[in-house]
């Protein structure tokens, strides 16, 4: 009679014994960080140069030179997409740096459906902004719908302030 008893807790602890092996929680590389400060609230990105190298130190160059300052998001679709760069295009596309080359390929899984990435746009590694990166946030479930092959992963949202979850328009990048 013990037998079975023991048995079935034991049966009953294991998935707690499984879940607390594995980590809640992993500090990101404060290098491959990005902050989004916006009149909305905050937004931290976490970069992925394993899977566009390019593109996140293009991401970092273009964030240091505060060329994202003072901008908007402005195509924003709740659940699916928010974009900022350059919507007047005052500029003509010109930039100092040169166009980026294609850099991969790149599925998400299943389990990050829910997650947000961050991608540039265009086939051709060239993107309307500055002929170099526009920022943009896309729901992973819906990633596929978006990317058609003319889109870029750079990095995923870990965290974002409520307020400042994409789900309205008027989100700005102060300026400094």
């Amino acid at each position: 009679m013990k037998t079975p008893l023991i048995a079935g807790l034991l049966a009953a602890l294991l998935p707690l014994t499984a879940a607390a092996e594995a980590p809640d929680w992993r500090k990101p590389d404060p290098d491959q960080t990005l902050v989004i400060d916006t009149t909305k609230g905050r937004i931290v990105v976490e970069l992925a140069p394993q899977a566009a190298p390019q593109a996140v130190a293009r991401v970092k160059v273009l964030a240091k030179e505060g060329v994202y300052d003072g901008l908007q998001f402005h195509r924003v679709i709740a659940g699916f997409v928010a974009q900022t760069g350059n919507p007047n295009n005052r500029d003509g596309g010109i930039s100092e740096h040169p166009d980026l080359a294609p850099e991969f390929t790149f599925r998400l899984t299943p389990e990050l459906a829910d997650q947000v990435v961050f991608v540039t746009q265009a086939s051709d590694g060239r993107s309307g902004f500055l002929g170099s990166l526009p920022i943009s946030a896309v729901s992973a479930g819906e990633e596929a719908r978006a990317r058609n092959g003319r889109v870029l992963a750079w990095g995923a949202a870990l965290r974002a302030e409520k307020g400042a979850d994409f789900t309205v328009c008027d989100v700005e990048i102060p300026t400094r």
